[in-house]
């Protein structure tokens, strides 16, 4: 599967790890993700040529050095407004053929370690500033670091570079990741959710928004790249949210559903909607599309 073809409709992709290379092949240039403080300014961005190739450096590094197998857990601790470097080691994940397990809340050592062991996860990426974080804690705390795990700083691993033309092939694990939440008892239960099930999902989220019709076109669209998310790159066709990206709808729409159109995400913090009149002003300013930005208020 060429993913160069700039006309090669999303359903014949086989993962969305596939459809990150064809982004930055084909929109290499557009913003992907654009993350706002509290007060509404931009803290960072990167656009989908740097996504792709953080990506496919993090895989690179994952199969040159961790000596894990297809389908080996990877957990990812990563804080609700690092969704740049969350995405950048998920994806990486999908492409070295591991699964990824998301942990938000480090800060819960019991949880952690409950995940981790529960995993068999050898292998935590994060970023530096989490690491030093997470160091502190234990040692204010006076517990033991957790055994028998790596910890890898993907902020510092760079970006890809090939050594020569053309891309590498690779085979996907069967499992895409796990999400850990807690049932309405309190307990800690894991959801495996597959390769397959996420392009599921994905073709459900494209029609769903294909049936809301745009404001000059009233005719309905069949799949994204058949309708409104065809032109992103020209329309700059936006999702605006405050969900936590890491999980749950917020992953779904803000970062598989973001690769899978190919339109920018642009993500503040929820602390944002709480000030009078800023929220209001964030979608004056980028222009959101509205109906996204309603759907991804009323699924918190």
């Amino acid at each position: 599967m060429d993913p160069h073809d700039s006309k090669k409709p999303m359903a014949e992709f086989n993962d969305i790890a596939n459809i990150l290379r064809h982004r930055g092949a084909n929109q290499p240039k557009h913003p992907a993700f654009i993350i706002l403080d509290p007060k509404g300014k931009e803290l960072a961005s990167v656009t989908w040529d740097k996504l792709a190739s953080r990506a496919e450096k993090v895989a690179q590094v994952i199969r040159d050095k961790s000596g894990l197998y297809r389908g080996d857990r990877v957990a990812l601790v990563y804080r609700d407004h690092e969704i740049i470097e969350f995405t950048v080691a998920l994806f990486g994940c999908f492409i070295a053929g591991v699964t990824a397990v998301p942990i938000n809340h480090a800060e819960d050592y019991q949880e952690l370690n409950y995940i981790l062991n529960s995993t068999q996860a050898h292998l935590v990426l994060t970023t530096d500033n989490n690491l030093k974080a997470f160091q502190r804690d234990l040692a204010l705390q006076k517990l033991a670091w957790p055994r028998g795990v790596e910890w890898w700083k993907t902020n510092e691993f760079g970006s890809f570079h090939a050594k020569r033309k053309g891309e590498e092939t690779f085979q996907a694990a069967e499992l895409a990741y796990i999400e850990f939440s807690r049932s309405p008892t309190g307990e800690l239960r894991g959801v495996v959710i597959s390769h397959m099930t996420i392009m599921h999902q994905m073709a459900c989220l494209a029609a769903i928004i294909a049936s809301s019709p745009k404001k000059d076109d009233e005719q309905k669209r069949d799949s994204y790249t058949d309708g409104r998310f065809k032109t992103a790159q020209q329309l700059g066709e936006i999702l605006l949210t405050y969900l936590d990206c890491r999980m749950g709808v917020g992953m779904i729409f803000a970062v598989l559903g973001g690769v899978y159109g190919g339109f920018t995400t642009i993500w503040s913090s929820q602390a944002a909607v709480t000030v009078p009149g800023l929220w209001a002003n964030l979608i004056t300013r980028f222009k959101g599309y509205p109906s996204i930005s309603r759907l991804t208020q009323t699924n918190q």
